[in-house]
């Protein structure tokens, strides 16, 4: 009532609850007709959610990322095919991930092995994109395990070691970055702000075993 008549106004709106909560949204378009700013839409939230998109978009881009299929919606396309040879690029053990289904791993299946755990896992979400996707594993040194969190907030980075097996977060120190060269760090999180373009976001970045940096 007051921000419909103008008893109550708002400089800027920083909004974390419409993508789960719609009636936020109602609320969001009403204060952008008032002139408020909006950080981040809603609209550019969506685009950046999509796991499918923003993976195609890193390629693009110059991001390395994990060998990656996309497979469309189980309500679009209920049959798929992946041969085995496809199965054999991504390597057994892979994972299942929904493309736009978000929050704490909802919809993750991390140790599938066959092409019937695919057909499975996607009609959990049947109106969502799929993403079939390389294992990654870890490079361990010193005691360390080489899985980051890096977090963008209105043009600061800030990175911490991630342990996504316990859900740890450790302090990343002015020198880990100069002992394990890190600086790339944040040169990714960076190209990752230039291709998004939003405000406020967290990524993981890993190295691998393999090839050092995914």
């Amino acid at each position: 009532f007051k921000i419909n008549n103008d008893l109550l106004f708002f400089n800027f709106l920083f909004d974390r609850a419409s993508d789960s909560s719609k009636e936020f949204l109602k609320f969001q378009n009403i204060l952008k007709s008032k002139k408020t700013q909006i950080i981040d839409s809603y609209e550019k939230l969506k685009w950046v959610s999509d796991k499918a998109t923003m993976h195609l978009e890193f390629i693009n881009n110059g991001i390395e990322t994990p060998y990656t299929f996309i497979i469309p919606p189980f309500e679009s396309d209920q049959n798929i095919s992946i041969s085995e040879e496809d199965l054999n690029k991504i390597g057994i053990p892979f994972i299942i991930k929904p493309a736009n289904t978000t929050g704490g791993g909802m919809g993750v299946f991390d140790n599938a092995k066959d092409i019937n755990d695919i057909l499975n896992a996607r009609k959990e979400f049947t109106k969502d994109k799929y993403l079939i996707q390389e294992k990654v594993y870890p490079d361990e040194r010193d005691g360390k395990y080489f899985w980051f969190r890096c977090f963008y907030a209105f043009g600061q980075i800030q990175c911490t070691w991630w342990n996504n097996i316990i859900k740890k977060y450790q302090l990343l120190e002015s020198s880990d970055i100069l002992k394990y060269d890190l600086k790339k760090l944040y040169k990714i999180v960076k190209t990752i702000y230039d291709i998004i373009n939003i405000n406020f976001f967290s990524t993981e970045i890993v190295f691998d075993r393999k090839i050092n940096l995914l």
